[in-house]
């Protein structure tokens, strides 16, 4: 057990709808970068930024991460035996979902047989 520690308020952070995802099944993400380093989040600076070379670079940098780990999961099943794969991919933020939201579709998950890829 570690103690509570205080957050430091020069620490970057942020929060998405995987969280509530992460407490019924693994997850795992990974980032690439699409602006200069320091660059303010949600700034004009950061939106030219991904407007530019550097954020298509990332933006391709960022299909291919996805691309290869779909094709690893694809090709590669028998590094998964019995383990389900849930793919979330992000929507136009119109609403925020819960774990509790989730749950129907967990059962539902959990009730499935699995496939041979």
């Amino acid at each position: 057990m570690q103690a509570i520690r205080i957050p430091d308020p020069n620490q970057a952070s942020a929060s998405s709808d995987v969280g509530d995802v992460s407490w019924l099944v693994p997850t795992m993400g990974f980032g690439t970068a699409t602006a200069v380093p320091g660059t303010p989040g949600h700034s004009w600076q950061n939106v030219a930024c991904a407007g530019s070379t550097i954020g298509r670079k990332g933006m391709v940098n960022a299909a291919k991460v996805l691309a290869l780990t779909a094709t690893d999961l694809l090709t590669q099943p028998h590094n998964f035996p019995g383990k389900l794969i849930v793919v979330v991919l992000p929507d136009s933020g119109e609403r925020y979902l819960t774990s509790i939201l989730f749950d129907h579709l967990r059962q539902e998950a959990l009730a499935m047989e699995a496939v041979a890829v």
